[in-house]
């Protein structure tokens, strides 16, 4: 049986530099989906961009409510924000800030975002997932609304969803095994030794992997922790090296629609 990946560009709408990596990672490279950060500025533009280069590719929402502003009226999420109205970032959750969440403030934002993605690109998304932190609270609304809106999502905080879901679940090999390769860059060779502990999970299993292809701007180096890793993971992912090695090992690169 032949091994199944997903390799979905995270951030779409973070920055031009962000939309403009992205582009490329779908252009010269073999990703065939993507997560769009609805409330950012650069949301639209990323969706034309990807939409120009090459309309098949999936455009999926990436819940956001650590960066920018909310698309709800910020004083019905004020647990949310900060005193100019923006979300908290994920270093103040990270670093000392109480990681828990309002259950009916972030289940607010989060139908607001979906909507909002309805607004933009005519339809929901197939599939959808949280930028950066969670907790119970996230994972219960996320999976609430996502039964509602016949939406596929997936959730990597250790939060499980409470009955059986009308469809198939990709997995993350290991989460911390992703993590460190994920804040260095990834590189070739973390496919071809399996640094990601794929070759652990039973083979029908569709891998979910979580990248980040990117150029940087003044926008991502002033918000966004992860920078240089960035780059890595766009050399990588549009290496011809790295589309000889599916070829080879005849593993295949699927998107979300795959798992319904």
């Amino acid at each position: 049986m032949m091994r199944k990946f997903i390799l979905n560009a995270d951030d779409l709408g973070m920055s031009e530099a962000i939309n403009l990596g992205i582009a490329k990672s779908v252009e010269e490279g073999i990703v065939r989906s993507t997560s769009l950060m609805v409330n950012m500025p650069e949301a639209k533009a990323g969706v034309t961009l990807i939409q120009a280069i090459d309309p098949t590719v999936e455009i999926n929402l990436h819940i956001n409510f650590t960066l920018g502003k909310p698309v709800t009226d910020a004083k019905k999420i004020p647990s949310l924000v900060d005193e100019k109205g923006l979300f908290l970032s994920s270093s103040h959750y990270k670093n000392g800030g109480t990681l828990t969440f309002n259950y009916h403030e972030i289940k607010q934002e989060m139908e607001a975002q979906i909507l909002h993605f309805k607004e933009l690109l005519g339809e929901f998304p197939v599939h959808m997932e949280t930028h950066s932190v969670g907790d119970q609270a996230v994972g219960q609304a996320l999976f609430e609304l996502a039964e509602k809106y016949g939406i596929h999502a997936n959730l990597f905080y250790g939060y499980q969803p409470p009955k059986k879901l009308p469809y198939q679940l990709a997995e993350i090999p290991d989460f911390d095994k992703l993590m460190t390769v994920l804040n260095r860059g990834t590189k070739l060779s973390d496919f071809a030794d399996d640094a990601f502990g794929y070759q652990a999970l039973p083979e029908e299993t569709v891998i979910e992997l979580h990248l980040h292809p990117g150029f940087l701007d003044q926008y991502v180096l002033d918000h966004s922790t992860l920078t240089l890793p960035r780059c890595q993971d766009l050399e990588t992912l549009t290496s011809s090296e790295l589309k000889k090695w599916f070829e080879t090992t005849e593993y295949q690169v699927v998107d979300f629609a795959s798992l319904k």
